[in-house]
């Protein structure tokens, strides 16, 4: 067996540059959803459309560049799909009409899919599973800087420059990380498998992993947590701007908050996990995630809705995402090492369908009311406690 290779210098910043771009495609242009809808003459479930179709191409598109970088290696792969998420972002700023919007979003999210799934399949290959939960729980903070600044700068861009501009931003974003990828990243898968993307191999590998209960278990409780957040995602610019008449720029420092207790959430992880351990971090974190999503209908229900009775549980869910996804992945990927690949594309793509299924119903359901959004957040969040729970927590 070959040795591992060295860690690069600036892995954890460069690993988390590569992971942004992910939120990036969401969080820039969320303020410019409303403007998109007038410019394009479209509705809002098609607006936000172009979210879920992202959200579902990343998805699936995981399920084959995870495996082709465990038999090419992880620098081509995330190059490649770099160069694409590029062109489709120029083209999306082109778009003349919703349609070509939503197709565009599609291949800009084949392209970047490469960026998180090739990141911690890097992880994996340089450290350990107690490692990994901490290395992603460091890359997990930095990565916060994206939604925090994110929808700052889209907000400004969007009042000064209109709506193409974010998405030219995205394809500058991508053009950064290619460079550093190309510069700082050296390869680090040193046992490619030749036979990783044959069909019988890659169902072989899918199907263990799914008939997995800890893998499954730590897998889809992600994907409950994540489903909180992109509800939220999907359905803050609407309730923000249009319901609570926040400007785009307000709207971006409110949801820049939002992020911040990710950030805060992922750097406690990095610091209670030696004397907790894994699954208490995440069983603690679901904790906090349902107090969070029960006070927000809750205060609802009382008829309380403004900027504060949103925002506030919604730190509190926020939190309790960024506490509970660096631990989840690792308890996920840690145990395969030998197809870090294919381990991480298909808890990405559980994640992302997951949280996409449930975020899509804010937009399936918007009635000019905060209710689909603070719904679909209440459920996922008890639903997170519950499953992890029941599959993890209960047969640890």
């Amino acid at each position: 067996m070959s040795a591992p290779p060295q860690k690069p210098r600036f892995l954890i910043p460069l690993i988390a540059l590569c992971v942004s771009l992910a939120a990036a495609s969401t969080d820039i242009y969320l303020a410019s959803m409303p403007s998109i809808a007038r410019a394009l003459e479209a509705s809002v479930a098609e607006v936000q459309l172009t979210l879920s179709v992202f959200m579902i191409g990343f998805a699936c598109a995981q399920l084959v560049c995870g495996p082709l970088s465990d038999r090419f290696g992880r620098r081509p792969i995330l190059l490649g799909g770099l160069a694409i998420y590029c062109l489709a972002s120029i083209g999306c700023a082109l778009a003349t009409s919703v349609e070509m919007l939503i197709a565009l979003r599609l291949v800009q999210a084949i392209g970047g899919c490469a960026a998180p799934v090739v990141g911690r399949a890097v992880v994996r290959d340089l450290y350990d599973r107690d490692g990994v939960a901490r290395a992603l729980g460091y890359i997990g903070t930095v990565f916060a800087l994206t939604p925090i600044l994110a929808p700052i700068i889209g907000g400004q861009v969007e009042e000064w420059l209109g709506w193409r501009a974010n998405f030219l931003l995205m394809g500058g974003l991508a053009a950064i990380n290619i460079i550093a990828v190309a510069v700082l990243l050296p390869e680090t898968n040193t046992r490619r498998d030749p036979r990783a993307t044959a069909p019988v191999r890659l169902v072989t590998n899918y199907v263990g992993l799914l008939r997995n209960r800890a893998y499954v278990g730590y897998a889809l409780s992600g994907a409950l947590a994540f489903g909180a957040i992109f509800s939220f995602i999907s359905g803050s610019a609407f309730v923000f701007i249009d319901l609570l008449g926040a400007s785009p720029s307000v709207f971006g420092l409110l949801f820049a908050t939002m992020s911040f207790g990710y950030g805060t959430g992922a750097f406690l992880s990095t610091r209670i996990n030696a004397r907790w351990g894994m699954d208490r971090v995440v069983i603690r974190a679901a904790l906090l995630a349902a107090t969070g999503g029960t006070i927000l209908a809750g205060l609802l229900a009382a008829g309380l809705f403004s900027v504060p009775t949103v925002a506030l549980p919604m730190i509190m869910v926020s939190i309790s995402a960024g506490l509970a996804l660096p631990n989840l992945q690792a308890g996920a990927i840690g145990p395969f090492p030998h197809m870090a690949g294919a381990a991480s594309a298909m808890m990405g793509f559980m994640q992302m369908a997951g949280a996409t299924a449930i975020g899509s119903m804010v937009g399936l359901f918007y009635d000019g009311t905060p209710w689909p959004m603070a719904l679909a957040i209440f459920g996922a969040s008890l639903a997170f406690l519950g499953f992890f729970h029941a599959i993890v927590w209960r047969r640890r």
